[in-house]
């Protein structure tokens, strides 16, 4: 059985530490986008059910836009093939 790379080797870089510091990040800023009021209103009880949910979705959609970048690069390789990669997602 063909062992499949590592995301490191794929993307060329290690990304441990942009999902460490960017997915408490994204979760509260789309959490404060998305429920401002009550944050301006300082709704704790809110905010204490809010934060969870939203770095529960936000690291399934990180964790799910990684694997699609990583298995269309897999079979995509090439610089040319870029195109086939953008419309993929699309």
């Amino acid at each position: 059985m063909k062992k499949r790379p590592c995301f490191e080797e794929i993307a060329g870089f290690n990304d441990r530490w942009i999902i460490a510091a960017g997915l408490p990040v994204a979760s509260i800023l789309v959490s404060l986008l998305l429920f401002g009021e009550a944050y301006q209103n300082l709704d704790w009880r809110f905010m204490f059910a809010c934060i969870p949910m939203s770095l529960l979705y936000t690291t399934i959609f990180w964790f799910g836009m990684r694997w699609i970048y990583s298995e269309l690069k897999g079979r995509y390789p090439a610089n040319d093939e870029i195109k086939k990669r953008v419309i993929w997602v699309f």
